[in-house]
């Protein structure tokens, strides 16, 4: 008995430093597991902020663009506007014409980029059909871009279009060489082109590319 009661304690020791071994190489596995799972979700974190923060610089690359292609057209249409204004309604100078071809396509080339800019799709053509007025004040009153790009196109498309129509009809008649005079009757080519136009269009990219602008803030 005696002998037992000498090995008891040694025994007990032994247990307990087994348990001890056991129960910190259980704890080091769930911390490893732990500090596995912290490292995982950190790695999620940056890859996020990354990923917004390349999606924000996207956003004010593709704003900086949109902006510069918008005042080009601005200035387009405002040129073309001025002169349309300053000849007379019958244009029977071949060198008035020809300067009106000109201006004409520099509309439509403006108003092409930018359309290229916010990209086109099916949806255009049935937002064609709704009466102009109807598109403008949606752009005026819009809270937000989304699902805004293709009334954007159709914006534009209304002066643009009248513009490489002008242009193109213009230029037959300077190629016709029986046509000495009574070119087209400028004013009457365009319905939609006018200062309230541009001010209007002024007005709608300003308010979209803040909009844009805010999100792209936000990390978006």
């Amino acid at each position: 008995m005696g002998f037992l009661t000498d090995w008891a304690p040694i025994f007990a020791s032994a247990v307990a430093a087994g348990a001890s071994i056991y129960t910190g190489r259980y704890t080091g596995r769930k911390l490893n597991e732990f500090q596995k799972e912290q490292l995982a979700q950190q790695k999620e974190i940056e890859k996020a902020k990354i990923s917004a923060e390349l999606k924000a610089k996207s956003r004010i690359e593709w704003i900086k663009g949109t902006k510069k292609l918008a005042i080009a057209y601005i200035l387009a249409c405002t040129k073309l506007y001025e002169v349309l204004n300053t000849l007379s309604v019958d244009i029977e100078n071949p060198s008035e014409s020809q300067q009106l071809v000109d201006l004409s396509y520099g509309v439509f080339k403006a108003g092409n980029s930018l359309i290229i800019q916010f990209g086109t799709n099916s949806k255009v053509e049935a937002i064609k059909e709704k009466k102009f007025e109807w598109v403008r004040k949606k752009l005026l009153n819009m809270t937000t871009t989304e699902s805004m790009n293709e009334y954007m196109v159709v914006f534009i498309l209304a002066v643009a279009d009248e513009a490489e129509k002008f242009a193109f009809n213009m230029s037959e008649d300077l190629r016709d060489p029986t046509i000495t005079g009574d070119f087209l009757n400028s004013k009457e080519q365009f319905e939609v082109l006018s200062l309230d136009y541009v001010t209007d269009f002024r007005d709608i990219i300003r308010h979209y590319l803040k909009i844009e602008w805010n999100t792209a803030k936000n990390g978006q």
